[in-house]
């Protein structure tokens, strides 16, 4: 009887190759002549790897290794049967890395032993690194280097300007201000001799002053810049879809629905925003409605903190802050976006955010993360910032 095995079936892959294109067809069909051809002249296989790769131009990007890690660390000793599935790249000091996307699979008694072994630790720095790992980010924030042309950014700058001469010219303040009156001018208003807090945290100040932190903010601004509203729909429709897939790149993926009004920013001459961040994260952050007549506004017609007229913002915390730098980087020095990623961070606390320098650049980041401008030190910065709604944090 002849045996089914001697039989020639065509081979069925799991792959649809029927996707490839035509051009793609022409590549693989190139390569496998060169393969065939370099074999028989017997060239070594390193050799031909380095001639694909000069001959198609083809990158080779460095691997983030696994090892030495943290997950590595609270891991190795744990069957979890992982394994690399894939890879995100991003850039790092203007190069590509790879960084392992891992998956995992593990019963539930083993993870449970492990979570258990976590707790049961008294040592403080395996609780800090745990806690650590589980409630930061991976990504803090997400950017887009030159997303915007030159044309498009000096029609905001443009836009943004003949704003704020026209609310001068109505006699309305365009200076920059904060609910609780520590920018400049409201500080003013209450303290004859004020100073600026520059890019220094308040226990910078404290240590070298020897005063608690409720009385430099007293004599202490932290705000000092010009800015005017903007509401176009060609602004919404340029920058959202950056915001919204950053959100998914990044991974957060948090539920936004809404955005709040632009704002345009001119920092001049010595002008920044100090330590702040834009929102909060739960319930007590909210908008909530305001009552035209009854609910309290303050001398410069603002409500009190949180209220407001819009029913879009109403119930609604603020979930990604965007900003958008519209200056060429040679046109001014400092003004660079900073943030302080907190004392029990496992690498550097403050980092300066270089990457968004070149005009036209977009950065996306959670409104919970403390962030400032350092002062401008000579030129003008423009800058636009946006605020994505959603609903607090469940």
């Amino acid at each position: 009887m002849k045996s089914e095995m001697n039989k020639k079936e065509k081979m069925v892959s799991a792959y649809n190759y029927d996707d490839i294109s035509i051009e793609e067809k022409s590549i693989v069909l190139e390569l496998l002549d060169l393969l065939k051809e370099r074999k028989k002249l017997g060239v070594d296989l390193s050799i031909i790897i380095e001639e694909f790769k000069q001959k198609f131009k083809i990158e080779e990007i460095p691997q983030r290794p696994i090892e030495n890690t943290l997950w590595d660390h609270y891991t190795k000793d744990v069957n979890l049967g992982q394994n690399i599935q894939g890879f995100k790249t991003i850039t790092e000091n203007d190069k590509k890395i790879n960084i392992p996307v891992l998956c995992f699979s593990a019963d539930i008694d083993t993870l449970n032993k492990f979570v258990a072994k976590i707790l049961a630790s008294k040592a403080w720095h395996l609780y800090k690194k745990v806690i650590w790992y589980i409630m930061q980010l991976v990504n803090n924030y997400y950017f887009f280097s030159s997303a915007l042309s030159s044309e498009q950014c000096e029609k905001i700058i443009n836009t943004g300007n003949k704003k704020i001469q026209e609310l001068k010219n109505s006699g309305e303040s365009t200076a920059a201000v904060t609910f609780g009156k520590t920018h400049k001018q409201g500080l003013s208003e209450k303290c004859d001799d004020v100073n600026s807090m520059d890019d220094k945290t308040l226990e910078e100040i404290s240590k070298k002053t020897g005063k608690p932190s409720e009385e430099i903010l007293k004599s202490s601004y932290i705000r000092d810049s010009e800015v005017c509203w903007l509401d176009d729909q060609w602004l919404y429709d340029l920058i959202t879809p950056y915001v919204y897939e950053a959100n998914k790149k990044a991974n957060w993926r948090y539920d936004i629905d809404y955005g709040e009004t632009f704002q345009f920013t001119k920092y001049g001459l010595n002008q920044f925003y100090g330590w702040h961040m834009d929102g909060g994260s739960d319930h007590y952050d909210k908008y909530k409605r305001a009552i035209p007549g009854i609910t309290l506004k303050h001398n410069n017609s603002l409500y009190e903190k949180k209220y407001t007229e819009n029913k879009n913002y109403i119930g609604k915390i603020r979930k990604l802050s965007v900003t958008i730098n519209l200056t060429l980087p040679g046109e001014y020095e400092g003004g660079n976006l900073k943030f302080d990623y907190g004392p029990h961070f496992e690498g550097e606390r403050f980092h300066e955010c270089t990457q968004i320098r070149p005009q036209g650049s977009i950065i996306v980041f959670p409104s919970f993360q403390y962030h400032q401008v350092t002062p401008v030190t000579s030129g003008t910065r423009y800058s636009l910032v946006l605020w994505m709604l959603g609903p607090p944090f469940k």
